[in-house]
């Protein structure tokens, strides 16, 4: 627009009759000076460009097939959280996904373009999410899987917290009365037996007396299912849980045993039961996204430590 009236102003001041040697250069000051003008106008409206281009947030959209107070989502939750507090970054989740509604919430989220879609895809998740990243090449996509990376956009996460867990192994083998100590987990998959094994291998290796009794709730989140896991494994003499799923600490506070909490730091939920615990951080995989952008997310999809380590 401004290139045009610049031109239609030329053509103008050419058409004016000027004979005399100031005239022409009267005509040729006011050319330069609408040359510089025009110049000055076009910078500002690239500036103006670049401008509301850098001002677009980075966004995040999250989701969980289980409540966020699930320590595996609720750590991810609170990156975003975090991030959109600390970073600025947009962020929305859904919570609670039904197997049978986990694509249709996906593509929503992907129709509507956001930068980086994470989750859980474990089980009932797992074939969704990689027909969706699969549509949507431009969108870096997170979930955890317990399967690979997808060139060019899908990666795979999950906490690299097992050396943690062993260290509780190790404290509660020196610590249990009674040689037998429990754990209460999710789903015997690989990626929940690897913290399952690992403390016990620390117990195992301060204490090759002890015992360890392993219930699985058959689920990720069920609280009640786990507190009767952790009662009858406290009745059958158990001294020291492992919680690796949420729900074990109210059978311990009854039964006056301790426990080791898992993912985040669950002290404050059960002060007097809670040893300690390993904790995952995930907001560091956010923070790099939102540094380098989309086209860095984009990358991860090379590397699951990447995004694994806590």
């Amino acid at each position: 627009m401004i290139a045009q009236y610049f031109v239609t102003t030329v053509r103008k001041i050419k058409s004016i009759a000027v004979e005399d040697c100031y005239g022409r250069k009267r005509v040729l000051f006011l050319l330069v000076i609408l040359l510089v003008a025009s110049l000055g106008f076009i910078g500002c409206e690239k500036k103006e460009v670049v401008e509301e281009k850098q001002e677009q947030p980075f966004r995040i959209a999250a989701l969980f097939q289980t409540a966020i107070e699930e320590p595996w989502d609720g750590v991810i939750h609170q990156a975003c959280l975090q991030a959109q507090k600390e970073l600025g970054v947009e962020y929305e989740f859904t919570e609670k996904i039904a197997a049978a509604d986990f694509e249709k919430v996906l593509r929503e989220y992907a129709e509507r373009g956001f930068d980086l879609i994470v989750g859980d895809a474990f089980l009932a998740g797992e074939d969704p999410a990689r027909r969706v990243a699969k549509d949507y090449p431009e969108i870096a996509f997170a979930f955890g899987s317990e399967f690979g990376p997808v060139a060019p956009n899908f990666s795979v996460l999950d906490n690299w917290i097992h050396e943690p867990a062993f260290l509780c192994g190790v404290i509660a083998g020196r610590m249990t009365k009674s040689n037998t100590l429990g754990v209460v987990a999710a789903i015997p998959i690989g990626e929940v037996n690897r913290l399952v094994n690992a403390f016990k291998a620390g117990a195992l290796s301060v204490n090759p007396a002890t015992k360890v009794k392993i219930a699985y709730i058959g689920g990720w989140f069920d609280p009640p299912k786990a507190k009767e896991a952790a009662l009858a494994q406290i009745e059958a003499g158990v001294d020291l849980i492992y919680a690796e799923r949420f729900g074990v600490f109210e059978a311990a506070k009854e039964r006056g045993v301790l426990a080791f909490g898992n993912m985040s730091d669950q002290n404050q939920m059960a002060p007097d039961v809670v040893i300690s615990g390993p904790v995952w951080n995930m907001y560091r995989h956010n923070r790099i996204c939102h540094r380098y952008g989309k086209e860095r997310c984009l990358g991860f999809h090379g590397s699951r430590r990447m995004v694994h380590d806590g």
